[in-house]
C-alpha cells in the first residue's frame, strides 16, 4: 500500500487502499500459481520473448531511478502480469521462458519484496486432480469453455 504513494509525498492511510492493497498482493499470488501449474510446450526461447523481458526490466530499474518512483515500478510489474497471462491463456511460453519470467519476478521482488515464492514449492498433487487439470487444460486450448469451467468445478470440490 506505501508503495503506491512516491516516497516524498504525504501517505493517506484509508481502509479502502487497504483493501485494494491486499487485492493486489492476492493477485500476485494467482499469478504466482498460474505459473506454477503451466506446463509449456517444449520449444526454444523467440527473439521478442527476449526483448520483452529486457524492455522490461529497463523499464523497472529506469522507474526506480527516477527517485524511487516505486508506483510506476509497479505498473511495470502490472503490465507484465497481463503478458504473462495472455501467454499462459494462449500456451505461449516454453520451459525456458516460464523459467525466465520467475527470474524476472525474483529480480522484482529483491527490491520491493512483494512475492511470495513459496507458492512455486512443490506440493503433492494428486495423480486424480492432475489428470482432471490436464484435461482442463486440454478443454481451455479446444476452446471447450463449459467443460473447462466444469471440469474447475469438480478440481475446486477435492
Amino acid at each position: 500500500m506505501n508503495l503506491q504513494t512516491r516516497y516524498r509525498e504525504s501517505f493517506n492511510f484509508t481502509f479502502d487502499r487497504l483493501t485494494a492493497a491486499i487485492t493486489t498482493v492476492k493477485s500476485f499470488d494467482e499469478v504466482l500459481k498460474r505459473l506454477k501449474h503451466y506446463n509449456p510446450p517444449s520449444r526454444k526461447i523467440f527473439r521478442d520473448f527476449r526483448e520483452m523481458m529486457q524492455q522490461y526490466v529497463q523499464a523497472y530499474i529506469e522507474c526506480l531511478e527516477d527517485d524511487i518512483g516505486t508506483p510506476e515500478a509497479l505498473t511495470i510489474i502490472f503490465d507484465c502480469f497481463g503478458f504473462i497471462n495472455s501467454n499462459i491463456d494462449s500456451n505461449g511460453f516454453s520451459l525456458e521462458e516460464k523459467n525466465a519470467i520467475i527470474d524476472l519476478l525474483h529480480s522484482f521482488d529483491e527490491v520491493l519484496g512483494l512475492f511470495d515464492f513459496s507458492l512455486l514449492d512443490s506440493l503433492d498433487i494428486p495423480a486424480d486432480i492432475e489428470e482432471l487439470l490436464a484435461r482442463r487444460n486440454a478443454a481451455k486450448i479446444e476452446k471447450n469453455y463449459p467443460l473447462a469451467d466444469s471440469l474447475r468445478s469438480e478440481i475446486t470440490e477435492k
